[in-house]
């Protein structure tokens, strides 16, 4: 799978709502930015998170948000995902 390197900016600004996603600041990737790095589908997102071969975490457990470190995904796209142990 090849990933371009920009950030997941331009379909939220299309909506008219601030996506809150900048690498800068630490902030994590939604789902849907996920989906825009990787030219992928967010079901195809989801179904990876879910099978344990795409990093990301639940905030507050269950059926919560699904956000993703933006490092992590870059080294998924790089097929360097799961890092080796030192």
């Amino acid at each position: 799978m090849e990933a371009d390197d920009s950030e997941p900016q331009g379909a939220r600004l299309s909506r008219n709502r601030p996506r809150g996603v900048r690498t800068a600041d630490g902030a994590m990737w939604d789902v849907h930015d996920v989906a825009h790095f990787l030219k992928t589908t967010k079901a195809w997102v989801y179904q990876e998170q879910r099978a344990g071969r795409l990093p990301g975490v639940r905030l507050g457990g269950g059926r919560g948000h699904l956000r993703f470190d933006p490092a992590d995904i870059r080294l998924y796209a790089r097929g360097e995902w799961p890092p080796k142990a030192a």
